[in-house]
């Protein structure tokens, strides 16, 4: 499927493996490859946080090469020396894109070092003036991971010796990395494989395969995206891609009728990377919705494109309560509802609790569940939802939905919305 005969692990399974792998003495170098989009480079970065987390030290992403500080995981700006004085402190992250550099970027440019062996009579000699990023990798015992993104779409036979050498040797020119440095690379399926639309990957040599653990990575679920976008953008994000991926299937990413899908050249497609990026903007172009098409189409292509923009603009107001009860992911197309629209549908449903209390459970739980990510605005049309559902039943049937929001473990939320 990805070329890799069939080793191909989910983005939380390649966390794990990493991780593992990472605290061993040889620390091995490592190629993750999947398509475009999955995740890859965004599963490399989580990693080196967990890892830093886990041995109490403070994650540092070092900058790009014009710079001298490095960003941390707390937003605070660090000095190389602070790495130099107290590398105990420090677990090291960074990400380099080849395809945007040059050789030297990756070796250090070249220099004359004069009378480096006076005593034999050498009057000079030529060595590497190294990056700044390598001399931080290779002060002694210091832990990090370094990151080679696109390994398989270099074109260039010089940079991809380099990009080699940092693989292989863990070494940027005549300076060796750390012992407690893990190199991982990662790149796209070769075009032959069926996950691949890179015409520019390029199959490695058997010899670099020989000496690196080789992990294909799957695409994530839809339901291990919306985790990532609640850890990483919590209320920042328009859950209504979410529901859009729960409802329609057949447009997420790994569904066989995209997969096998003939785009044209340029147009985007369906992946976790371009779903993140429309539901961070679409909130904002609700309001234009020739806006919100273009966007939706330029992200996902015309397909899924044109399928999302039609899922949000359609009347919510047709939504009934059965239809809710049947998908109850459907509540987000009724948290922008006027005020009394949503009072008469929370009326309908509470009316049916006691002949259908299983699905209005099911149906109360998943909205109050979701109620901590959504923006503001319907966060508080949804608490108003809810209550309006407890206070319309009877007074036999609150204990059993108070007893069934405790067993989910939900009692805090629901506490704070009934204060």
């Amino acid at each position: 499927m990805l070329g890799t005969g069939g080793n191909t692990l989910s983005p939380r399974e390649v966390t794990s493996l990493l991780i593992r792998l990472y605290n061993t003495q040889n620390k091995y170098s490592i190629l993750l490859i999947g398509s475009h989009g999955v995740g890859k480079s965004t599963i490399v970065r989580d990693v080196a946080m967990q890892l830093a987390k886990s041995k109490g030290k403070t994650f540092v992403e070092i900058s790009r090469l014009t710079t001298r500080s490095a960003k941390t995981d707390t937003k605070a700006q660090i000095l190389d020396t602070d790495v130099y004085n107290h590398p105990n402190d420090y677990f090291l992250f960074y990400d380099l894109r080849l395809t945007e550099l040059e050789p030297q970027d990756l070796m250090g440019l070249p220099r004359i070092d004069r009378n480096p062996v006076p005593a034999v009579g050498i009057g000079s000699v030529s060595t590497y003036a190294p990056p700044l990023w390598a001399i931080i990798l290779s002060i002694p015992d210091i832990e990090g991971i370094l990151f080679l993104d696109e390994i398989t779409n270099i074109q260039r036979m010089d940079l991809i010796s380099a990009a080699y050498k940092l693989l292989l040797d863990k070494s940027s020119g005549n300076l060796k990395f750390s012992n407690n440095v893990m190199v991982i690379s990662a790149g796209n399926p070769a075009p032959q494989d069926k996950y691949s639309r890179s015409a520019a990957a390029n199959p490695l040599p058997a010899p670099l395969l020989n000496r690196v653990i080789v992990l294909g990575v799957l695409p994530p679920t839809i339901e291990e995206w919306k985790q990532y976008m609640d850890r990483t953008y919590p209320n920042q994000w328009d859950t209504s891609v979410y529901q859009f991926l729960t409802v329609q299937k057949q447009f997420s990413w790994d569904s066989p009728d995209i997969v096998n899908r003939n785009y044209e050249t340029y147009e985007n497609e369906p992946t976790p990377r371009t779903y993140t990026n429309l539901a961070l903007i679409s909130e904002k172009l609700k309001d234009y919705p020739e806006q919100l098409k273009s966007a939706a189409i330029g992200l996902l292509g015309s397909v899924a494109g044109n399928a999302y923009y039609h899922f949000v603009t359609e009347t919510t107001k047709n939504v009934t309560a059965e239809q809710l009860l049947q998908n109850p992911q459907l509540f987000t197309k009724i948290a922008d509802l006027q005020h009394r629209d949503i009072i008469e549908i929370a009326h309908s449903i509470a009316a049916g609790y006691t002949t259908d209390t299983r699905r209005v459970n099911n149906f109360f739980i998943t909205v109050l569940k979701n109620v901590p990510n959504l923006p503001a605005t319907q966060a508080e049309n949804m608490k108003d939802f809810l209550l309006t559902i407890f206070n319309s039943l009877s007074a036999i049937d609150r204990p059993k939905l108070t007893k069934e929001i405790a067993i989910n473990g939900l009692l805090s939320i629901w506490n704070s919305i009934i204060r």
